[in-house]
């Protein structure tokens, strides 16, 4: 359901107005229809042994297998300065080929592993065998249809702040109340501040009518109107903490590698020259 396809909004008398559409309650709106459907869809899925809810953490498996794998592997080239192998550990000795440019020569000779280094080798092993194993799994339940991907996507935009429109902030907040995932869309636009009571709509009969069912949810549950607000404040904050929380792990997940990276090659050449350094004193 997409709502700028999905709903007539073009207001000039050739089809159904928004009002129609969205009908006389916010409970009969086209979008909490949408979010019921998914909830009675996702839960007899997860009823017959389908994955729904719990999606997003078990897609990430696979690669957070793949980072620590690669941390353990890299353990014995920052501790040792040499390079991991199955049993052996590859020690180098290198000279610069060039004042200017990083080439160096290289001569290798070879060490058993021992101690913590052998470990970490052997745990590497064993984490980038599961990783391998949980992301074919992935792609097999893909396949087999066995994850269910019902989800609110809510796409902010650079001509209007998405937290300001009052429609897109209580729907946001009946999803999260029913437990269907949330994602807010990778654009790089602000959705502003979360602030329900400030939010407007165009039609005013629209915002009054969702402001009364936000100050009655308070009014009933918490004996004030203003705690409905507050309810639903806290609820968009929690969705953008999840995308900012999401967007920090997948920097984690991609710059920690390549940081690791960074600081191998380092110790590799640092420790290569010693030899060098030695004979250029000497």
């Amino acid at each position: 359901f997409i709502c700028a396809f999905a709903l007539y909004q073009c207001e000039d008398g050739c089809g159904p107005s928004i009002e129609e559409q969205l009908g006389a309650d916010p409970h009969e709106s086209p979008f909490r229809r949408v979010l019921e459907h998914i909830v009675e869809t996702g839960n007899e899925r997860e009823a017959h042994g389908h994955c729904w809810r719990r999606r997003s953490l078990l897609q990430w498996t696979p690669w957070v297998l793949a980072v620590s794998c690669l941390t353990c592997m890299f353990m014995p080239v920052l501790d040792h300065g040499c390079i991991p192998m199955h049993s052996y550990c590859a020690v180098g000795s290198c000279r610069p080929l060039s004042t200017w440019l990083p080439l160096y020569s290289w001569d290798w000779t070879f060490e058993p592993l021992h101690g913590m280094h052998q470990v970490f080798v052997r745990t590497g092993h064993i984490l980038g065998a599961l990783a391998l194993i949980s992301w074919v799994m992935i792609q097999i339940f893909e396949n087999y249809g066995r994850l269910y991907k019902g989800r609110m996507v809510a796409v902010p935009n650079h001509n209007v702040e998405m937290y300001t429109r009052l429609w897109c902030v209580f729907e946001m907040y009946v999803a999260q109340a029913i437990e269907v995932p949330v994602k807010l869309a990778n654009t790089l636009a602000s959705v502003g501040p979360a602030d329900a009571c400030e939010a407007d709509c165009k039609s005013a009969e629209d915002k009054r009518r969702i402001q009364d069912e936000i100050e009655g949810y308070g009014l009933e549950n918490y004996g004030s109107r203003a705690e409905g607000y507050e309810l639903v404040d806290g609820a968009i904050r929690r969705i953008s903490w999840k995308a900012w929380r999401k967007a920090l792990i997948v920097e984690v997940l991609w710059g920690w590698p390549v940081a690791l990276s960074l600081m191998c090659t380092v110790r590799l050449v640092k420790k290569g020259l010693v030899k060098w350094w030695e004979e250029l004193v000497a």
